[in-house]
């Protein structure tokens, strides 16, 4: 620089200034180099902390992402709604049961309500509101949805509270039986981890180019490592949540995770699954048979890199018993996770598909060894079912007529008309029907037939089972009954005419014999009033027998009457008819104690009580008593007449009331009287016997007892 005009410009001594500067020179060095190794320090310890934090970023990604694909892929329709009963998360599985998707749930809390079935929703409201109140407990409900495309599905749903490691109530996890995977979820959610390492990405290069933004990175990372491991137990949450059993196998098929629920399904701890104690178990196929490794889900998904879904597998335990399960498979995308298998418990299932095979084996063998014909065709009249009983009745075998059409069965020139039955049968309903059968060897057989339709759903007609039996021989003998009944028939008309032409004999002589007494017993009573001596005994013996004469005309027109009048029993005054014959034997000492009643009878009653108490006259004498009781049982009378006669011996007693037996009195009387009585106590519905007026003494007279029917007792 010049110097300024006046002045004398001064020269430095260059030897001194290379002394100031060699002087300086070393302190500025020491001082650059402390501060830039305490750069250098910063940023090496920047740079592992970044190093660090990116490890631990990769670490909760991977994890995120293997729990992530757990939750995803499970089979049930899973959701978290937080305190305020908005969805944390809800599983991509609801559109498959539902037909909403994922952000339709999201968007509207209240959707669940209203596809809900109108049945249901108070079901599911007092649900909801009862575990605001006091969810603090799972609960379990069932419930019907209607899907958007109008289907109605059941959902079994299961819910429970949700709580942080610190405690934190963060809301209710629900499960529903049988959802799709999340779709929606698994989008929304590759879309948030590209952003992620989008951001990462930046920060991560602005940390190479400005230390001074480090921090602020490390501190947004911090960020990103609390919410995934938020995010983490959320998930690790929901997996042991699961009722059905999850488990994550390696490589070497090793259990490398493992929820409670698979734990309770098998039977093992999760400590003991985990250190591979089912490998010791045998699993079976579905019809029972040893399931190979090969046939596992897990190795198949393994092998074949694709989802296997469904396959039952039966467990044996230990003590011998089978677990049945349902297993799925699905490969996973992760070094050390490389298969997702979920089990469910489907034992009770099994038990009710081997009952009803076993009710189905017992039908079976029902139908075939039953010991009646049965027969199943199908709409087309094709045979599908042909038992036993049927071959035996047709000689043809099953596999001759199944699958061939029913006119098998017929001959030519009945064939059109059986079909016609049959078919109108499909249609209207017959208890049963005659169709003749064609037997193999060309023998008619005649079947009687009942049948059953079977329809589908629709009403459509599945099948027709028909049950037969052979009546050939129960044909035969109704025509050769009923050639004998025409027979019958005949002879009955013959004895009919007979019978008219007797009566009418019958009717002429007993009119001409009773004009021919009448004349003999007025020529008789005036030959007892005009002789004298032995004249007028046998005038007096003339006149008995006359009368006797007439008795047996009587007693003969009361038994055809009580043989040919019409049988219509009306109510009697059983007093008015016992007087009334009272009455005819002014002579005789007869006490009666009969109460007001009514019985069932005819006109013929008195003739009861008339031959009685003549009988009781005739072999009692002059000084015979004759009592007459009536007593009221249930439904009916007792009638009792009882006599100080000679009595009945006990061997007569029985056979007295035969046509024609006339007692100890030989030589009197035709033998009808008594035979008459039973005849008319049977006729009115009695009974009538005889017995001891002083029992064990029949010397000491006879009591005759016999019941009649009150009127208005059924009658």
């Amino acid at each position: 620089m010049p110097a300024p005009p006046g002045t004398t410009q001064k020269n430095p001594d260059p030897t001194r200034q290379d002394e100031a500067a060699q002087e300086i020179s070393p302190e500025v060095e020491r001082l650059v180099h402390e501060r830039t190794e305490e750069i250098r320090k910063e940023n090496d310890a920047l740079r592992r902390e970044n190093t660090h934090l990116r490890r631990t970023e990769t670490i909760l990604r991977e994890s995120e992402a293997k729990y992530r694909v757990v939750a995803d892929f499970t089979y049930d329709w899973e959701e978290w709604i937080d305190p305020e009963g908005s969805y944390v998360y809800v599983s991509p599985s609801c559109e498959r049961i539902t037909g909403y998707s994922v952000a339709d749930f999201t968007a509207d809390p209240m959707l669940i309500q209203r596809i809900t079935h109108p049945e249901d929703q108070k079901v599911l409201k007092e649900h909801t509101e009862e575990f605001h109140t006091n969810g603090t407990e799972p609960a379990n409900i069932g419930f019907r949805i209607v899907t958007q495309s109008g289907e109605i599905r059941w959902i079994s749903h299961y819910c429970q509270p949700v709580y942080s490691a610190e405690g934190v109530f963060r809301g209710r996890r629900g499960s529903n039986r049988d959802i799709t995977k999340r779709k929606r979820a698994e989008e929304a959610l590759r879309k948030a981890y590209a952003e992620l390492d989008d951001r990462v990405r930046e920060r991560t290069a602005e940390l190479e180019h400005a230390n001074t933004r480090l921090q602020i990175e490390i501190e947004e990372r911090k960020h990103v490592e609390e919410v995934l491991q938020e995010s983490k137990e959320k998930l690790r949450t929901l997996f042991d949540s699961l009722p059905i059993g999850i488990s994550v196998l390696d490589t070497d098929r090793k259990i490398r995770e493992v929820n409670p629920a698979l734990g309770n399904i098998l039977d093992i701890s999760q400590e003991d699954l985990m250190h591979g104690a089912y490998t010791g178990r045998r699993y079976l196929r579905s019809d029972g048979t040893e399931m190979p490794m090969a046939g596992y889900p897990s190795v198949r998904a393994f092998e074949e890199q694709k989802a296997v879904h469904n396959v039952e597998i039966g467990v044996v335990k230990e003590d011998g018993t089978t677990i049945w399960t349902n297993v799925s498979a699905v490969p996973l995308p992760f070094s050390d996770w490389r298969v997702l298998a979920t089990t469910a418990d489907i034992t009770d299932r099994k038990r009710v598909e081997e009952a009803l095979r076993s009710t189905s084996d017992y039908l079976e063998s029902l139908i075939n060894y039953a010991n009646a014909p049965i027969i199943v065709w199908d709409s087309d009249h094709t045979i599908t079912r042909f038992n036993n009983a049927f071959e035996r009745l047709t000689e043809y075998s099953a596999g001759e007529v199944v699958g061939r059409k029913l006119d098998i069965l017929f001959s030519e020139d009945t064939r059109d008309e059986s079909l016609a039955k049959i078919q109108r049968s499909q249609t209207e309903h017959w208890e049963s029907i005659e169709i003749p059968i064609l037997r193999k060897d060309g023998d008619m057989r005649i079947a009687l037939w009942n049948s059953a339709n079977i329809y589908d759903e629709k009403g459509d007609l599945l099948a027709t089972i028909a049950q037969g039996q052979d009546i050939t021989k129960r044909k035969q003998a109704e025509k050769a009954l009923q050639r004998r009944t025409d027979d019958l028939i005949r002879l009955n008309q013959e004895v009919e005419a007979a019978r008219e032409e007797a009566n009418m004999y019958l009717d002429i002589m007993t009119h001409d014999v009773r004009n021919a007494n009448n004349v003999s017993s007025m020529y008789a009573d005036l030959m007892t009033e005009l002789a004298e001596g032995n004249l007028k005994t046998y005038a007096e013996k003339l006149h008995d027998s006359v009368e006797r004469s007439s008795e047996i005309l009587q007693n003969v027109a009361t038994i055809r009457r009580a043989q040919h009048a019409p049988g219509r029993l009306l109510p009697v005054n059983l007093d008015a008819a016992i007087r009334e014959e009272i009455d005819a034997f002014p002579g005789a000492t007869i006490r009666s104690r009969v109460p007001p009643v009514e019985v069932l009878a005819d006109g013929l009653l008195p003739t009861v009580f008339n031959n009685l108490i003549s009988n009781a006259v005739k072999f009692g004498g002059p000084d015979v008593e004759i009592s007459i009781h009536v007593e009221e049982q249930d439904g009916e009378v007792l009638v009792s007449v009882e006599d100080t006669g000679p009595g009945v011996p006990e061997e007569m007693k029985e056979i007295l009331f035969h046509r024609f037996e006339r007692g100890m009195a030989k030589g009197r009387g035709e033998g009808l009287g008594l035979f008459i009585v039973r005849t008319l106590v049977t006729r009115y519905g009695g009974t009538i016997w005889i017995e001891d007026r002083m029992p064990c003494h029949p010397e000491e007279g006879a009591t005759f007892r016999f019941t009649l029917r009150k009127a208005g007792e059924n009658s």
